[in-house]
């Protein structure tokens, strides 16, 4: 074997260990990219409607990565229903003038929403009117 043809194999299995290098790469982007995506996506609501509901506020937690609120909403038959509804990060709602106390179990709260599509109770809540009449949205600063 000579020198010439030692050095062209060298380049070639440098050349297919680059490419596997780069095919685990990018195969480990992708498997760390899909779980952030599926825990992001809107998927499950209807952003063609939006809803008004009326009721008791069951809980409410600021927490990372996303806010919630729990609704407990009686339908036009008087059944109880609590709904889930996402709000969005700490971040976002203290720009907007939330804090840990805007929202107290027991307040009376209407909420206008994105529902769910599957017609469950619950979605992404857009504003919440609070007992006194303040309206509360999650605009986050810019928007």
């Amino acid at each position: 074997m000579s020198i010439k043809s030692f050095g062209l194999m060298k380049t070639r299995t440098m050349a297919r260990t680059m490419a596997r290098a780069m095919t685990g790469a990018i195969a480990g982007a992708i498997l760390l990219a899909v779980p952030a995506l599926a825990h992001h996506t809107d998927i499950t609501l209807d952003f063609d409607q939006i809803v008004e509901v009326s009721g008791v506020v069951k809980e409410f937690h600021i927490m990372s990565p996303h806010s919630s609120l729990y609704v407990t909403v009686a339908d036009e038959n008087g059944r109880r229903a609590d709904w889930p509804l996402d709000l969005e990060s700490p971040g976002v709602l203290a720009r907007a003038g939330w804090t840990r106390t805007t929202i107290v179990p027991g307040d009376e709260v209407t909420v206008t929403l994105h529902p769910l599509k599957d017609g469950a109770p619950g979605g992404k809540a857009l504003t919440v009117e609070l007992p006194d009449g303040t309206m509360m949205s999650q605009a986050k600063m810019g928007d």
